[in-house]
């Protein structure tokens, strides 16, 4: 004897619910280069920016930062997590590839003073401002017809 399975209407919505993420997960791909976003909190004080990403289940190798006195990037490649078996995945939302992100500074900072930590799965990074500024009084050329 089989059993008979019954009608759900939650299982429309939960196949509609993952086609439609399927379809945002491929846009914002398509926009950012193919690179996931990381999720940061940024603060600033007189002294400082203080930067926190979160980067669970990253090792430190697979980290890059780089730092100019106007910005900061962060990239970070994740492999793909498959095991390798023959098993089907049913739900994938640990999405792999590159995460990036670029923060700006108002005001020029210190790279040489940067101090970062990456403990328990969270980067920190400091930068110091610097009173040296990088930018440059241009005057024009006069030209004369």
């Amino acid at each position: 004897m089989s059993r008979r399975r019954f009608f759900s209407p939650f299982d429309e919505l939960f196949q509609l619910e993952n086609e439609v993420s399927d379809i945002f997960r491929t846009y914002h791909s398509q926009f950012n280069n193919g690179a996931n976003r990381l999720p940061v909190n940024v603060w600033e004080d007189e002294n400082a920016y203080r930067i926190m990403a979160e980067m669970p289940g990253f090792d430190i190798e697979d980290i890059n930062i780089e730092a100019t006195s106007q910005y900061v990037d962060i990239s970070a490649n994740r492999d793909n997590l498959d095991d390798g078996d023959e098993q089907k995945l049913l739900i994938q939302e640990i999405p792999a590839g590159v995460y990036q992100r670029r923060i700006n500074f108002d005001k020029p900072v210190d790279t040489s003073s940067a101090r970062t930590l990456l403990r328990k799965g969270v980067l920190n990074i400091i930068l110091p401002k610097t009173a040296k500024s990088r930018t440059v009084k241009l005057t024009p050329e006069v030209i004369e017809n």
